[in-house]
């Protein structure tokens, strides 16, 4: 199979095979030569002799070889630069279309209920939230005009909209659409993880008990002003407005989800979806009555399923117009490419990755056990062979945050085999355990390496593996309900740039659900989750920081995840695409990328450069 492919100049021809127009002209001559040998013999047929070829054979051969022709000079070695670049203009240009993708499937394009990466990824050109976060990480006006005024009470929140927004189907924004928006988000019966960031909402409880019809916490004050009424200080709160969760659904989608159907994608976003074949693509269009004119792709292209090694073949094919995902030995080639390193970036990201242990299954609901786990992986092997991809880190949050814990904090988990046999003793298991658990893990390249990676180490304590890949889809589903999944890799990427969207979702025992369950390790600690509730009523910055560090040290040591890294985000860029930046929330973020065309071949740039 061809997996790299690099034009070759047109006629060229490999030395060794047979040019297909002499092929195709010598199968002529034969036919003219067996024709004549029938009129002699006054034959209406040829006979089938020994050694000769009917015609439609020739032709089949002639046109075989043609075919391996081309795959042959195309399967030459991939040119080492990109194949095209820009056209050189220095103002954002409107059109052309940008082609992205991701290695699994969207699961769900309903901002209510969609709190994975990609269904994020996908949905965010299509909706937006009240309040946006900046590539930094800081808070900033969305829908809303400004951020929201606080009552010197701390309990009220003022949020005034923008005027000049309307739906994608031509209903205007207003508070009342926001506010019907936020109440299907908010009803039990929608399962939208968001909840957990609302619990303070005045009436929250008895709307989502059906008690009432209302929320008396969400107030309506004119055609373009709500405000938020809460029952206790969350500081955290105005963060949460920023969540994909707010982000409105037009009136007209709302009210077909309420007869039962699924909801339309109709947001206030910068593109509308045009089709979605499903596991195959889904197909943007520029919004024209986008509130905030700019130069931008007329068109978007998210491609699903699309496995690394193929994606790599493709854009340095120049068919995908960024790279994300990269084997040891392709990242070490952008990296040290003369041509191609300018177009790579590299960034930490908040993002912790590791294997979730869940803590009311055996026989991880021993911390001993959970414990031998996390000292038995040799983080920095893994680290050398994934080709120094990510930051070894032992810890829940990630560098950045404030409460992170020192790389050489006691609590933090790190490699140390002699250990990791004394806790496994401790839990009653000197040989080992006695029977194979079952890890879970996602379909591509990368989980497989990692967990033949976790196989080797814990099997040096005794503990057996069996592997279970599955698509994401099942992977979230699945592993989110109770008593379901023993263990499993896992990543999570905040919410926001604060220590609560991380730890609350995590390890509070309030994100326990039977179903749809956000504390997929089902971990309980009361302690630590009164820790977690404190954090949010301290408006203090280095009294909650204080109290995010000592959650971090309880969560460490009782390991209801084996934590081993935080990514470095290495992201690759066609020459011709502008205006790239790494998103500090967001993965996938290109609602802002223009592209420079037309697209120029590689070789012409090569030439001007040296008749200069």
């Amino acid at each position: 199979m061809c997996l790299t492919f690099a034009p070759t100049k047109p006629g060229r021809s490999l030395p060794w095979t047979v040019s297909p127009l002499r092929l195709i002209q010598r199968a002529a001559r034969f036919e003219r030569a067996h024709r004549q040998r029938l009129l002699v013999e006054g034959q209406s047929r040829p006979p089938l002799r020994t050694g000769r070829c009917p015609r439609r054979y020739v032709v089949i051969i002639a046109s075989a070889l043609v075919m391996c022709q081309v795959a042959l000079t195309g399967c030459r070695r991939a040119a080492d630069h990109p194949l095209y670049r820009g056209a050189g203009h220095k103002a954002p240009q409107a059109g052309g279309t940008f082609r992205f993708y991701h290695e699994t499937n969207v699961r769900t394009l309903d901002p209510h209920v969609a709190y994975d990466e990609l269904s994020i990824a996908a949905l965010r050109l299509v909706y937006e939230p009240l309040l946006e976060f900046g590539p930094d990480g800081e808070l900033a006006p969305g829908l809303a005009e400004a951020l929201p005024s606080l009552s010197e009470d701390g309990l009220h929140y003022r949020l005034k909209l923008r005027e000049d927004v309307v739906f994608q189907d031509g209903h205007p924004l207003d508070a009342e659409a926001v506010r019907a928006s936020l109440y299907r988000m908010l009803a039990a019966k929608t399962g939208s993880p968001a909840a957990e960031f609302f619990t303070k909402v005045r009436g929250l409880a008895a709307y989502r008990a059906g008690r009432t019809d209302h929320i008396a916490g969400i107030i309506v004050e004119d055609a373009h002003t709500l405000r938020f009424e809460l029952s206790e200080v969350d500081v955290a709160f105005p963060f949460a407005l920023g969540l994909t969760f707010t982000s409105p659904i037009a009136p007209s989608a709302l009210a077909r989800a309420a007869a039962g159907e699924r909801v339309p994608p109709l947001g206030t976003g910068p593109y509308r979806l045009e089709s979605w074949e499903r596991g195959v693509r889904l197909t943007y269009k520029a919004n024209d009555n986008y509130h905030t004119p700019s130069a931008r792709p007329e068109r978007m292209v998210f491609y699903e399923n699309v496995p690394r090694h193929l994606a790599i073949m493709r854009f340095r094919n120049g068919e995908l117009d960024v790279l994300f995902s990269f084997s040891p030995a392709d990242a070490t080639f952008f990296r040290e490419s003369a041509a191609w390193q300018p177009q790579v970036h590299e960034n930490v990201d908040a993002i912790i990755g590791g294997i979730v242990m869940n803590c009311e299954l055996p026989p991880f609901d021993n911390v001993h056990v959970r414990r031998a786990v996390a000292f038995a992986l040799n983080r920095e092997r893994w680290r050398a062979a994934r080709g120094n991809s990510f930051v070894v880190w032992g810890q829940p949050l990630p560098p950045m945050f404030d409460g992170s814990l020192p790389p050489d904090h006691p609590s933090v988990q790190h490699y140390d085999l002699a250990r990791a046999r004394a806790e496994l003793a401790k839990a009653g298991y000197p040989d080992g355990l006695p029977y194979p658990i079952e890890l879970w893990l996602g379909e591509s390249a990368g989980a497989q390496v990692s967990g033949q990676f976790a196989q080797a180490d814990l099997a040096k304590i005794g503990i057996t593996l069996e592997l279970k890949p599955v698509s994401f889809a099942v992977f979230l589903e699945e592993t989110s309900k109770r008593g379901r999944v023993p263990m499993f890799f896992s990543t999570w990427g905040q919410d926001f740039p604060d220590a609560s969207s991380i730890l609350d979702p995590l390890f509070h025992s309030r994100g326990i659900e039977s179903d749809a369950s956000q504390n997929r390790s089902f971990y309980i600690n009361e302690k630590l989750s009164r820790l977690l509730d404190q954090a949010h009523l301290t408006r203090d910055a280095e009294e909650r920081n204080v109290l995010y560090a000592t959650a971090s040290k309880i969560i460490a040591e009782d390991a209801p995840w084996a934590f081993l890294y935080v990514p470095l985000r290495m992201t690759a860029y066609q020459p011709y695409v502008r205006n790239t930046t790494h998103h500090q929330v967001w993965s996938h973020a290109y609602e802002s990328v223009w592209l420079d065309l037309p697209r120029m071949p590689w070789t012409h740039m090569q030439s001007a450069r040296k008749a200069n």
